[in-house]
């Protein structure tokens, strides 16, 4: 049975979920993707932050340094499992070095919707397609 106060409650509800505080979320969780620095030759530091990963792009033999700007725990976790960093807390780093050309993804085991990926270009040579049929 449907009762007038439910009806108000609910319709209270639904126009403070798809207000402001809605908004903020999902700006929040598509922002544009940080760009890694590079700090010493071709490698580089990529922030972590407003639970985003960064555009990672190097050569091979370059060293990758994850850092958690934000508050929240993260890990850095190869959808492989080759590599993974274990929970971050914030302003940890884990490093990385990546010795062979590819795309390498991963993810944030403990925020699933939190994705990025590195490629790993040989030198001299375009970025690889690690699905092209050679």
């Amino acid at each position: 049975m449907i009762r007038p106060g439910n009806i108000v409650g609910g319709a209270v509800l639904a126009a403070a979920l798809a207000g402001i505080g809605l908004q903020a979320i999902d700006s929040f969780r598509t922002a544009p993707p940080l760009a890694a620095t590079s700090v010493a030759g071709d490698d580089v530091v990529s922030p972590i932050s407003g639970f985003a990963f960064g555009a990672i792009e190097v050569p091979i033999g370059a060293t990758v340094t994850w850092r958690n700007d934000d508050e929240p725990r993260h890990t850095v976790t190869a959808t492989d499992q080759a590599f993974s960093s274990g929970p971050l807390a914030s302003g940890a780093t884990f490093t990385q070095r990546f010795t062979t050309a590819g795309t390498f993804t991963y993810v944030c085991e403990l925020h699933r919707s939190m994705t990025g990926k590195v490629v790993v270009n040989d030198a001299g040579s375009a970025s690889p397609d690690p699905y092209a049929n050679g």
